[in-house]
């Protein structure tokens, strides 16, 4: 078998189960087992039968969490789970903390002129 990796199919069922992969897996089984002709019991929640994708085989547990943890990224799977603001957590600009007003000023990139007195000559720098 060739090595499993999260489809958007896969990223659609996550979005449903809030990011528990082990039920998406659950589903995924169910799935591969109702199409088999096998009796099911019904998985409840999740996404409806027809948006779940037919894997053959489906991975085994293990399989399925390793790719998605590889597949998705940490802020991805906090985004799936608990919303944008757990995704925002992961992101590459860091947030402030909430100080009182200008108590931190910031400054744009430009260059702000500089004037040196070197040996009584005006020169700027910078």
């Amino acid at each position: 078998m060739d090595r499993f990796e999260v489809t958007s199919q896969v990223r659609v069922l996550l979005a449903y189960w809030r990011g528990n992969a082990s039920a998406v897996h659950r589903q995924l089984v169910a799935r591969a087992k109702t199409a088999a002709g096998e009796p099911v019991t019904a998985v409840p929640g999740g996404a409806p039968t027809e948006s779940v994708p037919l894997l053959d085989p489906v991975p085994s547990l293990s399989t399925f969490l390793l790719g998605v943890c590889r597949d998705l990224t940490a802020g991805e799977r906090a985004g799936l789970a608990w919303g944008p603001e757990a995704a925002r957590v992961h992101d590459v600009f860091g947030r402030r903390p909430r100080l009182w007003r200008n108590q931190t000023w910031e400054s744009d990139h430009v260059q702000a002129p500089l004037v040196v007195d070197a040996d009584g000559v005006l020169v700027r720098r910078g």
